[in-house]
């Protein structure tokens, strides 16, 4: 997961996914703990890594980060739009909770993004038969589908 990162710095940070269940959103992974340098890592986007890929399934999900309590923390790039983030107060140390907690709504939408890869192709729609179709089944044979 990256995002574009200001000149600030903060103590650490680690990305965090959450599954919106509609009523809660649970915590699903929580990436490696890194540190962001200015004079080192400079502005631009800034990898939150995990220690391992996260499998997920179709879904609907929040990307994010916790961070540092410190007011010179990471900085970041958004737009504007209506109750687009979420977040809650959380001391870094204690780590991301689950589920998410009460939330703050703010018109913040984050510049963050994810790389992916699929591990297999969903699987294609079969064509359904007929249910004018009828399968009669023999003990000496397998089932097979007759015409009407």
């Amino acid at each position: 997961m990256r995002y574009p990162a200001s000149t600030r710095r903060a103590p650490g940070a680690q990305a965090v996914i959450y599954a919106d269940l509609r009523l809660a959103w649970e915590l699903l992974a929580t990436g490696t703990e890194v540190t962001y340098r200015g004079n080192v890592n400079g502005s631009g986007w800034f990898d939150l890594p995990f220690a391992s890929p996260v499998a997920l399934t179709a879904g609907t999900y929040w990307l994010g980060f916790i961070d540092g309590s410190e007011t010179e923390g990471i900085g970041y790039a958004y737009d504007e739009v209506s109750n687009s983030r979420a977040y809650n107060e959380n001391t870094f140390s204690s780590g991301p909770t689950s589920p998410f907690g009460s939330a703050t709504k703010d018109d913040e939408q984050a510049s963050i993004y994810a790389t992916y890869t699929l591990s297999s192709a969903p699987p294609i729609p079969r064509r359904r038969r007929s249910r004018h179709r009828a399968a009669r089944a023999h003990a000496d044979r397998a089932p097979r589908f007759l015409d009407p």
